[in-house]
């Protein structure tokens, strides 16, 4: 009897699949992801983010596709669903690099909230799709997290600042060193005292 029911699973299995058009899940080529290129943590609401959008079928591409953003808070509850659209041009191998400027001041203020996660997606705007939730498409991003809690944006603004233009910070900071030794030096002076 239990040697009946194997068959008979299978073959049930085979026609839901070919009643599905033959494909339960995404084929491997229709893979669009999304990276960020720069830091995934932010700790102000105003920030540039470099992306990298891969396309394996280029197919999946038109000229009225655009990279947008969603944004929810620390809890994923939605609080922005369509951001600014931006449009971009992949090359021949499907890849498309794209800087963007982002100000989630009025979003943050709105929704009194310190913390947020934006997580890109493409619209295809002719087909009228969100490519994070087609079926038909493998989407994968990047999220980036927005920290505005005083102890952490302090600790960004020194390792932001380190990592754009080390020289520079180590230059303000050897001045800043040779400045307290200096004012230590003339308080321990006979100058100031009468």
């Amino acid at each position: 009897m239990n040697i009946m029911r194997k068959p008979f699973l299978l073959l049930t299995i085979f026609f839901i699949v070919i009643a599905n058009g033959g494909s339960i899940m995404a084929k491997p080529d229709n893979t669009v992801k999304i990276e960020v290129n720069t830091e995934e943590e932010q700790f102000s609401l105003r920030f540039s983010v470099d992306l990298t959008i891969k396309f394996q079928d280029k197919e999946l591409y038109n000229n009225k596709t655009y990279l947008s953003y969603h944004i929810y808070d620390t809890n994923d509850n939605e609080l922005l669903w369509e951001g600014e659209r931006f449009p971009f041009n992949i090359n021949s191998i499907g890849l498309a690099q794209q800087s963007i400027e982002l100000d989630l001041e009025t979003i943050a203020a709105s929704n009194d909230s310190k913390n947020l996660k934006v997580e890109f997606d493409l619209i295809n705007e002719s087909e009228e799709y969100w490519y994070s939730t087609n079926s038909d498409v493998q989407f994968q991003t990047d999220t980036i997290l927005v920290d505005q809690s005083y102890f952490k944006r302090f600790i960004g603004t020194f390792k932001n600042s380190f990592l754009n233009s080390p020289i520079i910070f180590s230059l303000n900071l050897i001045g800043f060193i040779t400045l307290l030794i200096t004012f230590h030096k003339l308080r321990k002076s006979q100058l100031f005292y009468y």
